[in-house]
């Protein structure tokens, strides 16, 4: 069985799942896993799957995680957030205040 074959159809809910390539779309798999799987072993089979390096790599380049994914692949992976894309795009974007 492969890693394609235990992802959960319904995180992929936007686009044509046949036609998913796990290298060709492999940012949009990993945010896809990372921010909505409900299951565990979807993550450890991502790891499997990729390889630790290349996940981090790819963590590093994605340009959108929220707030709680990017503070869990800070610590899990031990990636520096000022490393991560997203964290530094997330910060150049002034919020409003009342």
């Amino acid at each position: 069985m492969t890693f394609k074959d235990t992802l959960h159809k319904k995180l992929f809910w936007d686009s044509d799942f046949e036609q998913l390539d796990l290298e060709k779309h492999k940012k949009y798999v990993v945010e896809r896993v990372l921010e909505r799987s409900p299951d565990w072993s979807q993550f450890k089979l991502m790891i499997a799957h990729y390889g630790k390096e290349q996940l981090i790599a790819i963590i590093k380049d994605l340009y959108y995680l929220d707030d709680k994914t990017i503070s869990f692949c800070h610590y899990y992976f031990e990636i520096p957030k000022e490393e991560m894309k997203c964290y530094i795009r997330k910060q150049s974007q002034p919020k409003l205040w009342y």
